[in-house]
């Protein structure tokens, strides 16, 4: 989260906003207000605020921190954290109903102290931590998203009112800090001006890429397919479409001298690296599981620097997308493959997709002749259907909308059918392919999901809206009463 937020902050318009940053993790324990030990991220929030604090959970209770936020005269609060982690900022953020409740409960109104307790309150606002509806409305009253991952006919699942963004809800600060990695080259706003995937002379890149390759076990001419997402995002179903698509172009590219593709996936223990292979091997033959490839978690230069060079399509899981690494892909410039069934597709069925059998062996054609997907068994029809209703399955689509160059009606898929279809031509239409590459990459630098600055603007005029709404004098004026907000593009 701080990676993505460490330049937010800043581009906030001073002159209509103060910023105050509080810390209320645990390693706040004991920290100064003044302490500069602090990583380049924190370091980063810290110079775009107006003013930051550390709270120290192990000598304030949430109620005191709450209270020491509220001495800021603050309009909005916004919670970063909602249930994610540990329940640190839903404590703090509850204290105001317990507040306004033991305001209700003195009957000496006219007193200055109660007054004092009766004040103003500030908006609770819930953002990017938690991937859902916070389920109160006592304790926020909006929480920020846009229209992919909360469609209308999704909006009654959510109690408390809600921000739509106009573009992707999830902000990064990307251009800023990826580009100030692998470049080091900024214009007068603090942007990068060369974009870390620039093709440089084609023979240097050409080796760059196959010496990067090799030190990763993947042949130079290999065409790879990447997911380094934690490996429990990827469920079983997914994992067999995909290897039914590579499977199939595997089949397309079998004569000699061809290099067949391989799936580059995230180690997570010897164990899930060998059982993958023992099933890919069994489904499809012995051949089949050398197309696995298996990479250790690296420091986030690293990881960027791979995933550049070395991927060339990112493959999104379904049951829950990639968020951080869905920015990360498309910013290095990697085309990501998502699914978005249409809304009225939301019944899940479990059929033998539903599970990875590592202990039968399944027929394998021991000619090693390709089949299509329907000669497995497994097609859509038959498959465990993967739903995308709830909000973290919508978010890959939600970020290759707000791309704004139409990639989403390439590489969003309503069904694993032309999901699957769409890997299979990424690797075989070598020019279809390669115009999706430069589009995105030629769009980084333009697009509404890498402009920080643009999508800054759009949430200020949320907080405005809010503070034009008001703040809550008594208990039970909450979400409930409040209006949805709708926010118009400040491009």
């Amino acid at each position: 989260l701080a990676f993505l937020m460490q330049h937010v902050f800043r581009h906030h318009d001073k002159s209509q906003f103060v910023v105050n940053v509080y810390s209320v993790s645990s390693s706040s324990n004991n920290r100064d207000d003044d302490d500069d030990d602090d990583g380049p991220e924190v370091r980063a929030i810290r110079e775009g605020s107006d003013a930051f604090a550390y709270l120290s959970p192990s000598s304030m209770t949430p109620g005191d921190m709450y209270r020491r936020m509220l001495d800021d005269e603050l309009d909005v609060l916004v919670d970063l954290c909602g249930y994610a982690g540990t329940s640190a900022m839903a404590e703090i953020m509850a204290s105001r109903a317990r507040l306004l409740r033991r305001g209700e409960d003195r009957n000496d109104t006219d007193d200055d102290d109660d007054r004092r307790r009766r004040r103003r309150f500030p908006m609770h606002v819930s953002y990017m931590g938690f991937p859902g509806s916070v389920g109160s409305t006592e304790v926020w009253d909006y929480s920020v998203f846009d229209p992919i991952v909360i469609p209308s006919d999704a909006r009654d699942h959510y109690d408390e009112a809600l921000v739509y963004m106009p573009h992707c809800y999830f902000v990064n600060s990307h251009r800023t800090v990826v580009g100030a990695t692998t470049t080091g080259d900024y214009d007068g706003n603090g942007v990068a001006t060369v974009a870390s995937t620039t093709r440089v002379e084609e023979g240097e890149e050409i080796e760059r890429t196959s010496s990067l390759r090799a030190e990763y076990g993947i042949h130079p001419s290999a065409f790879v397919y990447c997911c380094h997402s934690r490996p429990d995002k990827i469920d079983p179903s997914t994992f067999r479409s995909w290897m039914r698509a590579l499977e199939r172009v595997r089949a397309s590219k079998k004569c000699p001298g061809v290099v067949p593709p391989v799936l580059w996936l995230l180690r997570s223990g010897e164990e899930m690296e060998r059982n993958l292979r023992r099933w890919v091997r069994r489904e499809f033959g012995d051949d089949a599981g050398d197309c696995l490839v298996f990479a250790d978690v690296a420091e986030r230069s690293e990881h960027l620097r791979r995933l550049g060079v070395v991927a060339d399509v990112f493959l999104d899981t379904p049951a829950y997308n990639a968020h951080t690494l869905g920015c990360d892909a498309l910013y290095m410039g990697v085309p990501m493959i998502s699914l978005l069934r249409p809304s009225e597709q939301t019944d899940g069925r479990d059929t033998a997709d539903s599970k990875l059998d590592l202990e039968f062996a399944a027929d394998v054609d021991s000619s090693n002749n390709a089949r299509r997907p329907s000669d497995y068994g497994q097609h859509e029809e038959g498959s465990r259907f993967i739903a995308t209703e709830k909000l973290a399955s919508r978010v890959g689509a939600s970020l290759l909308a707000a791309i704004g160059i139409g990639l989403e009606d390439e590489l969003v898929h309503p069904d694993m059918d032309r999901y699957e279809d769409a890997m299979v031509r990424c690797a075989l239409d070598e020019e279809w392919f390669a115009n999706v590459r430069r589009r995105l990459v030629s769009s980084r630098d333009s697009s509404p999901l890498f402009d920080t600055v643009r999508w800054v603007r759009n949430l200020e005029a949320a907080f405005r809206a809010m503070a034009e709404v008001g703040g809550l004098d008594s208990y039970g004026s909450g979400a409930d009463e409040l209006p949805d907000i709708w926010v118009s593009d400040h491009d």
